[in-house]
C-alpha cells in the first residue's frame, strides 16, 4: 500500500491544532450555548485528538443541567473534586466523515455507565445531542488547520491519576481483571451495526496487515519484528474465527485506567475506564489479551504471575475457554509487536507528538521480556494462578532460534 493508504487506515487525518484558552472558551460556548466561567483547564497527552480538562463553576453547571432537566448528581462521579470538571475532547479530523461511529461510542459509554460500570458519561449539549462538528478558527500559518471540522464533545472527568503512574499490586490487577470482565459482559448483550467493519488498523483482527507498516522499523528493530510478524501470522489465519466475537472496549491499558489512593489501607481503589474511542467488534479475549500487554508496561516485578491475577480477575466474571486461553501468549506478543510497529510509523508523520513514542523502550524491553522464555515456561506460572490448562497443547509459533536470536 501506499503512504496514503497506509495512513487512511490508521484513521490519520489532521490532528486539531494547539488551542488557547480564548478559543476553547468560545468551543464551550458553541457547545453549551452560553458563556461559561471557566476556572481552569488543562491539556491531557493524546496519541491524535486534543482532550482538555476544564473545571467550571458549580451554580452555573446546576442551572445548565436543570434546563436539560437532568441533575448535577448524574454528573458527579466518586472521587471527582469538589468543583465541576469536564474533559472537552475534541477528535481528529478525519472522524467527521464517520461521525456515525463517534456517536455509537458514546452511546455505548451512556449504556454502559447506566449498568453500573465506572466510566465517564458524555453531556447533553444544547443541541440536544451528545455531539456537534465545530469549525476552530486560529490564527496559524499552518494551511492544514484551515477551514477543517472537527467533532467536540463534553464527557464527566473521572478524578484520580492513570495506573500507568504506580506498579499495581497482584489485587490490583485482579480486581482490574474483573472489571474488564464485567464490562465485555455488559457487552455481550449490547449491539451497534454502526460499530461492525470500523477497519481500523489498530484492531488486533487486523494483525495481518502489519506487513505494510514494517517498512517504516527503524533498521535494528526491523529484523526481529519482521521474524514475529511473519511466525505469529498463521494464528490470525487459521484460528482468530474460531473464537467468540463482541463488541469489546479494546483498549483498557495502563494509560486508560484511573485509580485512587485510600488513605484509609494504603491502597489503591479503580475510579475508572477511560478513552472509549477505538470501540470494536473483535474476538472477546483480544480484550484481556490487549490489557495484559499494556499492565505488562506497569508490572514492574515477577510479571507473568502479576499477569496471572489479572487473567484470574477477568476469567472469574467472565469465564474463558480452553481455546481462548490457549491463545493468549501468541495475542499478547501480536499486541506488542503491533504497537512496536504503528508507533514508528506515526511517528513519521507526526514527528512533533511526543506522546506517540512515549514508552517506546520499556515496550521493546516487555518484548524482550516475553521473548526470552518460552509459551511452555509463561504458562506453567499461569496455569496455577488462573485454574485453566493448555494440557500442554500450545501452538508454539515462535521457535528458539528467535528467542535466542533476540537474547545474543
Amino acid at each position: 500500500m501506499t503512504d496514503n493508504e497506509n495512513r487512511k487506515w490508521l484513521s490519520l487525518g489532521h490532528r486539531p491544532p494547539v488551542l488557547c484558552k480564548t478559543t476553547l472558551e468560545g468551543i464551550l460556548k458553541d457547545l453549551l450555548g452560553v458563556k461559561w466561567n471557566v476556572t481552569s483547564i488543562v491539556e491531557f497527552d493524546s496519541f491524535r485528538d486534543r482532550n482538555y480538562h476544564i473545571q467550571v463553576d458549580t451554580d452555573q453547571l446546576r442551572q445548565y443541567l436543570q434546563s436539560k432537566d437532568l441533575q448535577i448528581e448524574d454528573y458527579q462521579l466518586p472521587y471527582n473534586q469538589s468543583q465541576p470538571s469536564f474533559v472537552l475532547k475534541i477528535l481528529n479530523s478525519s472522524e467527521v466523515e464517520k461521525q456515525h461511529q463517534s456517536l455509537a461510542k458514546l452511546n455505548t459509554m451512556q449504556y454502559l455507565h447506566k449498568q453500573g460500570i465506572p466510566c465517564p458519561k458524555p453531556l447533553l449539549l444544547s443541541n440536544n445531542k451528545f455531539m456537534k462538528i465545530i469549525r476552530i478558527i486560529t490564527n496559524s500559518q499552518d494551511d492544514r488547520y484551515h477551514h477543517l471540522q472537527y467533532i467536540a464533545y463534553l464527557l464527566t472527568y473521572i478524578e484520580g491519576q492513570i495506573i500507568a503512574t504506580i506498579h499495581p499490586s497482584n489485587q490490583l490487577l485482579y480486581n482490574l481483571g474483573r472489571l474488564a470482565g464485567k464490562v465485555d459482559t455488559q457487552l455481550q448483550t449490547y449491539s451497534d451495526s454502526r460499530l461492525l467493519n470500523q477497519n481500523h488498523i489498530w484492531s488486533l483482527q487486523h494483525f495481518p496487515l502489519l506487513k505494510n507498516y514494517l517498512q517504516y522499523c527503524s533498521k535494528d528493530k526491523l529484523d526481529l519484528l519482521s521474524k514475529t510478524y511473519h511466525y505469529l501470522l498463521p494464528y490470525f489465519i487459521h484460528h482468530i474465527d474460531h473464537l467468540r466475537w463482541t463488541i469489546i472496549h479494546t483498549d483498557i491499558s495502563n494509560t486508560n485506567v484511573i485509580v485512587h489512593l485510600n488513605q484509609q489501607t494504603n491502597s489503591y481503589n479503580i475510579c475508572g475506564i477511560i478513552d472509549f474511542g477505538v470501540i470494536d467488534y473483535g474476538a472477546t479475549i483480544f480484550e484481556l489479551a490487549i490489557m495484559m500487554a499494556y499492565l505488562l508496561l506497569s508490572i514492574d516485578r515477577d510479571h507473568f504471575r502479576a499477569l496471572g491475577h489479572l487473567i484470574l480477575g477477568y476469567h472469574s466474571v467472565y469465564p474463558i475457554t480452553k481455546e481462548e486461553y490457549k491463545g493468549l501468549y501468541t495475542l499478547l506478543v501480536a499486541r506488542l509487536i503491533q504497537t512496536l510497529i504503528l508507533c514508528q510509523f506515526v511517528s513519521t508523520i507526526d514527528p512533533d507528538n511526543p506522546f506517540v513514542m512515549d514508552g517506546y523502550d520499556k515496550k521493546w524491553d516487555r518484548l524482550n521480556l516475553m521473548l526470552s522464555l518460552s509459551e511452555s515456561d509463561i504458562y506453567a506460572t499461569w496455569d496455577p494462578i488462573v485454574g485453566l490448562s493448555t494440557d500442554n497443547d500450545f501452538y508454539n509459533l515462535l521457535p528458539a532460534p528467535i528467542r535466542k536470536g533476540f537474547n545474543s
